[in-house]
């Protein structure tokens, strides 16, 4: 918004990145193909309570009740049904009084980012729209079928060696399958078997011992699997740089269960957390007990059996610290002791 000047209006014309639209009888439904449009291609302002003279110059209306326009622009942009995703913050949308009694509401949309594009309307992928000069345009399936494109990145690769590890390292002769779930900020790959080495040991180039190699032969003609005991460290490395947050394991026992975690948060979110703890809690609390906190932190359903595994210590001695914990006042246990979870109290102060 800071690049556009209401009092230099005068001078503006509809273009790529500005649409003028006088909206006098309520929204004009044409607002949503625009911002279809902008989203999809560089962005742009659309500007309510304007309109375009016959000399291509824009005149200001205004509009008659901006408060109920607000209303409703937020309601319809926030329904799935009409528009496919909201990229818009409060500061993208203001309400300007521009002089002479007339209210003008100016809307700046963003490039919408490339995970969620196209972005359409009426629930209709087809009702994608692109700006080019003065106006929006449907999309080409082509078109959209580029913006729909799954880029080739090294945190793709490292889903699939995530996924082919879990099927290598499976051990189909245990109670339940393989399970894949991609959650708001995780993705969890879970198999049936514990790990045959050490988590350490397995994160060392050169370290491989697959349960079964007849499927890791399988994926290696297609170029899935690393064969050489470099796959754990592709599988950090490439969701490293994606700038998310370390993967771990959980580790489950009776029956034996292998869960990788790929957080979809960033890092800096994850070292957030951990800086909000540390400085909240006691400050006796030792190294080992800061990294508890900051785990049950992001997942608050960890078995004291994953705990341990995850610190490379007993269950005994994660037991100890959780005790400690407690009695500082720092983590509690919610509902029963099978299906609870932990919540880590960090306080106000």
């Amino acid at each position: 918004m800071s690049s556009f000047d209401l009092s230099q209006i005068a001078t503006y014309r509809e273009g790529n990145r500005l649409e003028a639209k006088a909206a006098q009888g309520g929204l004009p439904r044409s607002l949503w193909e625009t911002y279809s449009a902008f989203a999809n291609t560089q962005g742009g302002v659309i500007l309510l309570g304007a309109e375009e003279a016959s000399d291509h110059t824009l005149n200001i209306v205004g509009v008659a009740d901006a408060a109920k326009l607000l209303d409703d622009f937020w309601n319809t942009v926030n329904n799935e049904q009409k528009v496919s995703v909201n990229i818009l913050l409060d500061e993208d949308v203001h309400v300007i009084n521009v002089g002479g009694g007339k209210t003008v509401i100016a809307i700046a949309v963003p490039r919408a980012h490339r995970r969620v594009r196209p972005v359409y309307i009426n629930d209709n992928l087809k009702r994608s729209f692109k700006r080019n000069n003065t106006g929006d345009y449907l999309c080409r399936m082509d078109e959209i079928r580029f913006m729909l494109r799954v880029d080739d990145t090294p945190a793709h690769q490292a889903l699939r060696e995530a996924i082919a590890n879990c099927l290598c390292n499976a051990n189909y002769y245990e109670r339940r399958g393989v399970v894949c779930v991609w959650g708001d900020r995780e993705i969890s790959i879970a198999n049936p078997g514990d790990f045959r080495m050490g988590l350490e040991e397995a994160r060392r180039p050169g370290a491989s011992d697959p349960r079964n190699g007849a499927i890791l032969r399988m994926f290696s003609l297609i170029d899935i699997g690393e064969r050489a005991g470099s796959g754990m460290s592709k599988l950090y490395a490439g969701w490293e740089s994606a700038d998310l947050a370390e993967p771990y394991f959980e580790t489950r026992f009776d029956p034996d269960r292998t869960t990788l975690v790929l957080p979809l948060y960033e890092r800096e979110d994850e070292l957030a957390v951990d800086e909000q703890i540390n400085e909240q809690i006691n400050e006796q609390i030792n190294e080992r007990q800061r990294r508890l906190l900051s785990m049950l932190k992001n997942d608050p359903r960890l078995s004291y059996e994953s705990m341990a595994k995850v610190l490379g210590v007993s269950v005994m001695t994660v037991r100890r610290d959780i005790g400690v914990l407690m009695e500082n006042g720092e983590v509690e246990r919610e509902g029963s002791r099978k299906s609870g979870s932990w919540r880590v109290v960090v306080s106000a102060e």
